[in-house]
């Protein structure tokens, strides 16, 4: 008998815990795309879709699902409470969210009999792709130094994510080497954890945490931005976890979106410690990072340190503020120019909160010597999540009175007081800068 989970549009964290936990399962968006599957495969495969939820919309989906396979368990999972008293036939599991305890057990029931179902299903695919233990599901992506998939601990019966790297020559090897021992070196709930290394006759696999939500980057595309709580909030987790690496005399040396992953529950978490530590230039023979997020000492004598780091993380913070590069360009020599050349374009715009504003260009200052702390950056987010706070929860009456009452008397020189306790950081100059 197969079980199809049918989750709300407005529940993205219940389909990424589902993802989670039913990692043989088959997700899509789409109707027909359940329909076929439900007719074409062999298997009793869970499937997962994601719909906008009405009674009627519901009632529907299912009498189509039935025709196409009548013994069919269905489990809706809707924030409308007329779901759950529309549907009372034996085979139809109504839930509203959110969850009582006794939804989430007879969730739970549901889980597990999919789950030995996803068993069946993984043990009849044939061939499968495999790195010792683990099973490779689904490609996540690839790219010049390997390819990433979804994977699945057929012991711990969990699911993991396998970053194989193509085995071209030694420095790759040393490489894979390289990121796990500096990853698994550290212990925060916002580092992607490496779980174990794997070698084979034709290349080497990292096995690492899995996280369902993706990264950044599929976030902030076609200059989309974050709400601005989400972007306090993306610079505590990311700084709270280069605090931790730095610590271990780590500099991760790659910010960018595509290296910070979302779990489900909205937490960023970062990844991707290959350009970490001292020797990796030998590894290389040429700077890391990426364009665009590299400060400009590093296009001088490649030298990348900790305060390297959180002029990365100031650009990071302005494009998720923004939804733009802070220094354009179409090729590396424009981008290496404006990197140099160009002063921190405002983000008052985006943000009114002047502490941001200040502490954005403090980041990106050209000297490293001038930069905040990572201290004094938390702390600076901390407080502007407080104002924010305070902003949502003023009345409406309060709201209109013009923002700049609540920074008069700043001048071009003032720091927010958080930032200069804990790093001494001259204002950036809004004409021009040189380069340390």
């Amino acid at each position: 008998m197969s079980v199809v989970f049918v989750v709300d549009s407005d529940s993205p964290q219940r389909l990424c815990q589902l993802m989670q936990r039913l990692p043989g399962a088959d997700v899509t968006q789409t109707v027909g795309r359940a329909l076929s599957f439900l007719e074409e495969s062999a298997h009793d495969q869970p499937l997962i879709l994601r719909h906008r939820l009405t009674a009627a919309r519901a009632g529907d989906l299912i009498q189509r699902m039935r025709w196409v396979r009548p013994s069919l368990k269905v489990c809706l999972i809707a924030k409308n409470p007329l779901i759950k008293e529309y549907f009372s036939d034996p085979e139809t599991v109504a839930l509203t969210e959110p969850l009582c305890e006794d939804a989430k057990a007879r969730l739970n029931e549901l889980l597990e009999i999919a789950n030995r179902k996803t068993e069946s299903v993984l043990e009849a695919r044939a061939p499968m792709l495999r790195f010792g233990r683990y099973v490779a599901l689904e490609e996540l992506g690839s790219g010049g130094e390997g390819t990433t998939y979804r994977g699945w601990d057929p012991i711990l019966r969990r699911q993991v994510a396998l970053k194989r790297s193509t085995r071209t020559c030694l420095a790759s090897v040393r490489r894979t080497v390289w990121e796990g021992r500096n990853a698994s070196s550290i212990n925060h709930p916002n580092v992607i954890g490496v779980l174990d290394c794997i070698h084979t006759d034709s290349c080497d696999v990292l096995v690492m945490e899995y996280v369902a939500g993706g990264d950044l980057a599929k976030k902030l595309d076609e200059g989309r931005r974050l709400p601005r709580r989400e972007v306090y909030q993306l610079g505590l987790d990311i700084a709270g976890a280069l605090r931790a690496s730095h610590r271990e005399g780590l500099v991760h040396g790659d910010i960018k979106p595509a290296n910070v992953l979302i779990d489900g529950e909205g937490r960023f978490k970062l990844a991707d410690y290959g350009a970490s530590g001292t020797g990796y230039q030998e590894l290389q023979g040429w700077f890391r990072g990426t364009p665009g997020y590299l400060p400009p000492e590093t296009y001088f004598d490649r030298s990348y340190n900790q305060a390297s780091d959180v002029f990365g993380l100031g650009v990071l913070l302005y494009r998720a503020l923004t939804g733009e590069l802070p220094f354009g360009g179409s090729s590396l020599v424009e981008l290496m120019e404006a990197s140099l050349m160009q002063v921190v374009p405002s983000c008052r715009w985006a943000d009114p909160n002047s502490r941001m504003s200040w502490l954005l260009e403090s980041m990106m200052s050209k000297c490293p010597d001038q930069r905040p702390s990572l201290d004094a950056t938390i702390g600076v987010l901390k407080s502007s999540l407080r104002q924010l706070d305070a902003e949502e929860t003023t009345p409406q009456s309060a709201q209109g009175r013009p923002e700049a009452s609540r920074v008069t008397g700043m001048g071009r020189g003032a720091l927010p007081t958080a930032l200069l306790s804990a790093s001494a950081v001259p204002s950036p100059a809004r004409d021009t800068e040189q380069v340390c």
